[in-house]
């Protein structure tokens, strides 16, 4: 009888003995399955988004390439050259084609940023994506201006563009400069302040003196400090409460020191 207990014990003991590690092995099963699930849903995502944000990254280099009213073939090069640098030869040759529907298209600014603010929102954790231009908004706007600088001159329709793009995704002043700065270009306002040099370079530059109140013999330091003065004196800030007449007045008097302090400064030579 006695003997009968122990072999009943015993065998009971043998099956506790193997519930746990089965229970164990059942769990990781489970658990392995859902993340499966789980992993590929996620990768569906992360697919579709990349594919949805690199397409309207294309959208927004064509919208660069026409924003000066022509289109150049350097610039369409440069996003060429681009694709191929960063992805394989097939999946370079297939965005370079989708680039080129967009350049042949019409597409609105408001509306890609707005698709590509929503598109980011719905996936939040942005690890797994695979931008050809990198992962975050400062890396897209270099390469939208590296395609607008390609010939080295900044438009202005450009840089509205590019400037409205920057506000939308908040990259503050300091780094856009910073990024800017990162280009050797000039702007319109860089040739049309040569222009004006130009212009005058053969005559006398006592009338600018005159304008800055000056004598011909003024020094360097002279020419800053009055400068400084009368540019701080017409200021358009400083005209707020002035006449509609006063303020034009202002306005003009206030153009003309600027341009005679940009051609007394390239005459003379010092910054």
């Amino acid at each position: 009888m006695l003997l009968l207990i122990i072999n009943q014990i015993q065998e009971e003991e043998n099956k506790s003995f193997w519930i746990v590690p089965v229970v164990f092995f059942g769990v990781w099963i489970i658990v392995g399955a859902i993340y499966f699930v789980l992993r590929k849903k996620h990768a569906k995502n992360d697919l579709f988004t990349t594919k949805n944000i690199n397409n309207n990254l294309l959208k927004l280099a064509a919208i660069i390439v026409k924003a000066d009213g022509k289109i150049d073939r350097k610039e369409i090069d440069y996003v060429k050259q681009y694709l191929n640098k960063k992805l394989k030869k097939s999946q370079a040759s297939y965005q370079f084609q989708i680039f080129n529907e967009y350049l042949n298209s019409e597409v609105e600014l408001d509306d890609v940023l707005t698709e590509i603010k929503e598109t980011l929102k719905q996936n939040i954790n942005s690890s797994g994506l695979n931008y050809f231009v990198g992962k975050s908004e400062i890396n897209w706007l270099y390469f939208l201006v590296g395609i607008a600088l390609t010939d080295k001159f900044l438009a202005k329709d450009e840089f509205n563009v590019i400037n409205t793009i920057r506000s939308k995704w908040s990259i503050d002043q300091r780094a856009f400069n910073s990024l800017l700065a990162m280009f050797n270009y000039y702007t319109e306002e860089d040739v049309n302040r040569q222009q004006s040099v130009k212009k005058y370079a053969g005559s006398s530059l006592s009338k600018y003196f005159t304008i800055l109140e000056l004598k011909d013999s003024a020094t360097t330091e002279e020419i800053k400090k009055s400068y400084r003065k009368l540019v701080q004196l017409y200021h358009p800030d400083k005209q707020i409460n002035k006449t509609p007449i006063e303020q034009q007045q202002a306005e003009e008097q206030f153009k003309k020191i600027q341009e005679a302090y940009e051609i007394i400064k390239e005459r003379k030579g010092f910054n």
